[in-house]
């Protein structure tokens, strides 16, 4: 059996407790901090995207109100019958609409006939040509102009040229909320930049939006497209150096998909970074503290048993039995050298 020294021994059972230690840090990192960060990121990802959804149901709750009120009011429902003709010019004005941060105000009569309207750009104060705004004739919008119970209503987005708009429709009543019905009115607000940039302000989180069936979409959103089509889910994730995003759908005035909405994260690597550099700081310690222990060993066990391993070898080599250790320690290691020396002098006086 090869023999192996007690210095070497020493060496490498540090060398193997520093491995474990690094092991076992390592795999601390791997298996329960950066899973848990992860887990972090995935659950505040929802929470933006929560938020941002939730604004935007905040906005169609907003339209909805004051579509409704307008709708049941004994001011447009005698307009609609001919018997207000004073009604645009006291109320549909620009001012109003932009008072109330309404892009688009219609009212059609029963037959879905349009009997006012006006598409607004709050960046330049313009109306907006229906045509230029809207993908088709709002007339063609069953869902908008059509009412045919008085407590119905339509909300959703609607999809146009430009940025989605969220849309309101109601049946147009008296004060009392009563027929006959006299039309329709509807009221719509963009989710253009300016009004996406508002939004991300106020909650805190980044986002965009992207329309479902268009043909340039980035490989997350059609990914997250295809996922949320075909899936129970409401949200889906995908993570990209920059960031995580998560993804929901939001459902036209007929119901159907129509808007991809997604939130940006950003990620915490840092957190695993700063995690990651107190483990190396931790190791490089042990490391540290592992040098310095071996150094203590080998100061104060190593050494001296070397020398007495060399002394003894020396003595049995020259056969030299007035050579002495000489070995100047208050320990037992000293204990031994003494015995060792007081043995030789008497090996060597018995000889004489």
């Amino acid at each position: 059996m090869t023999s192996m020294s007690i210095k070497r021994r020493m060496i490498l059972t540090l060398l193997g407790l520093a491995v474990v230690f690094l092991a076992a840090a390592t795999s601390i990192v791997n298996l329960a901090v950066t899973p848990a960060v992860e887990s972090l990121e995935r659950d505040l990802a929802y929470e933006n995207v929560h938020r941002v959804r939730q604004y935007i149901d905040s906005e169609f709750d907003y339209l909805s109100g004051v579509a409704e009120d307008w709708a049941a009011w004994d001011e447009t429902h005698s307009y609609l019958l001919g018997q207000n003709a004073e009604f645009p010019v006291t109320n549909l004005i620009d001012d109003s609409l932009e008072t109330l941060r309404i892009n688009a105000l219609y009212i059609f009569d029963t037959d879905g006939q349009l009997v006012w309207g006006r598409l607004l750009d709050f960046r330049t104060g313009m109306p907006i040509l229906p045509e230029n705004g809207f993908s088709r004739p709002l007339s063609e919008e069953a869902e908008l102009v059509t009412h045919l119970a008085a407590d119905s209503s339509t909300v959703g987005v609607l999809q146009t040229n430009g940025a989605p708009i969220l849309m309101t429709s109601f049946p147009v009543l008296d004060n009392l909320g009563q027929g006959p019905i006299a039309g329709s009115l509807i009221f719509g607000r963009y989710l253009d930049p300016a009004k996406i940039e508002e939004i991300s302000q106020r909650v805190g989180v980044e986002f965009s939006l992207f329309r479902i069936g268009q043909d340039q979409l980035l490989s997350g959103a059609r990914a997250a497209i295809d996922y949320l089509l075909d899936s129970t889910e409401t949200t889906y994730f995908d993570a990209s150096e920059d960031g995580l995003h998560s993804y929901r759908v939001m459902h036209d005035i007929y119901g159907q998909p129509a808007v991809l909405l997604r939130a940006n994260t950003q990620r915490r690597v840092t957190e695993i970074d700063s995690v990651t550099t107190a483990v190396l700081v931790t190791v490089t310690a042990v490391f540290l503290l592992i040098a310095a222990v071996w150094l203590s060993i080998n100061r104060s066990l190593i050494h001296p048993l070397l020398m007495l391993k060399e002394h003894v070898l020396e003595i049995r080599k020259t056969n030299d039995l007035s050579r002495r250790l000489g070995l100047q320690r208050n320990d037992e290691l000293g204990a031994l050298g003494n015995e060792l020396d007081a043995m030789t002098e008497a090996l060597e006086i018995s000889r004489r």
